[in-house]
């Protein structure tokens, strides 16, 4: 009786000759992997209640031929299979746009709050800056071409005997594009240890006031009040958000604990972040109705009640919104509840 011929690496080693289906098992799992690096829409619910069953068939198997002392040649097969399954079984979730949004909107109101000493001190280096600008050029109106470059001198005159246009949404995209840099400017510098946010809102806060002594000594304030009111606030509120996420990050590098600077900064960065990305959604509104709504000739009262409207909404959301912040610990469950389950 003559001996079956002996085979090569290419039949499978220990894949290849092992009886109770191993065999079986292991070519249902590259399939299975296969197809699901190459189509995995055609992937049906069996399939996917399969994969999970082949992969701990196979793993058990490749347990036991170690124990068994199988040359590790022989074994290559198996955990081939085996690495490309785990891949496929415990990759990460691949990110989605909607869920991401949706857990911005619920970690931005917890950042916020908790960043609420930076919130307060990022309106009062903006408020700083805004009384000194008012006071200088309130006393001497010929000091605004010190502190306003041209085209902001001849924003602030245009109130008085600019031409009036038509609101446009259009408009939106170049008044959101203008804040969200300003936004974004104040965030990125806290990198510098605060101090580049630190003086972006005193320097805004003089253009703030400069501009608003110009308007009041040529009696142009009707006009600008009457197109600020309505997405000045909700404006506002967004930078110094922004400024305050910048703020977090220069505390943290200032005072980084024991951790490298280096550190503390991608840590505060990424706990902030929320922040930024949330202040953008906040200029994305207040950019809408500024280049809409803020131009056409409705009565103040209409504007000013819808300014009011969209700060208080947002606010009564920063105040009230449910959420866990960046790096916050899952809570566990109460003892009550723990009781309860079992």
């Amino acid at each position: 009786m003559t001996a079956p011929p002996p085979r090569g690496p290419e039949a499978g080693g220990v894949a290849g000759r092992a009886p109770g289906g191993l065999a079986a098992d292991v070519q249902r799992l590259e399939s299975l992997i296969d197809q699901a690096r190459h189509h995995p829409r055609r992937l049906a619910r069996a399939d996917l209640r399969d994969l999970p069953v082949m992969y701990r068939r196979v793993i058990a198997a490749l347990a036991e031929a170690r124990a068994r002392g199988v040359p590790i040649a022989q074994l290559a097969r198996l955990e081939r299979v085996l690495i490309a399954a785990h891949g496929l079984l415990y990759a990460p979730e691949p990110p989605r746009l909607g869920r991401a949004f949706v857990a911005l909107l619920r970690e931005f109101p917890v950042v916020v709050r908790r960043s609420w000493r930076a919130l307060a001190l990022a309106v009062a280096l903006c408020a700083l800056g805004g009384g000194w600008g008012y006071s200088v050029v309130r006393s001497d109106p010929g000091r605004a071409a010190a502190l306003l470059s041209p085209e902001l001198l001849d924003n602030a005159h245009h109130f008085k005997s600019g031409a009036a246009r038509e609101g446009d949404p259009l408009y939106g995209a170049f008044y959101f594009t203008n804040n969200a840099t300003v936004a974004f400017s104040v965030y990125a510098l806290g990198a510098t240890f605060g101090l580049g946010t630190v003086l972006v809102l005193l320097y805004n806060g003089v253009m703030l006031g400069a501009t608003l002594a110009i308007v009041l000594s040529l009696g142009a304030s009707a006009r600008f009040f009457s197109f600020v009111v309505a997405h000045g606030e909700l404006e506002m509120l967004a930078v110094f958000i922004a400024a305050a996420a910048g703020l977090e990050m220069g505390w943290a590098l200032l005072r980084p604990g024991w951790k490298r600077r280096s550190d503390a900064l991608r840590d505060a960065a990424h706990a902030t972040l929320p922040m930024a990305l949330g202040a953008s959604l906040l200029l994305a509104v207040a950019g809408l109705v500024e280049g809409w709504i803020s131009p056409m000739p409705l009565p103040f009262s209409t504007k000013a009640t819808l300014g009011a409207s969209l700060l208080a909404g947002a606010l009564v959301y920063l105040g009230r919104g449910r959420g866990r912040a960046p790096g916050d610990p899952v809570p566990s469950p109460s003892p009550r509840q723990s009781a309860g389950e079992g």
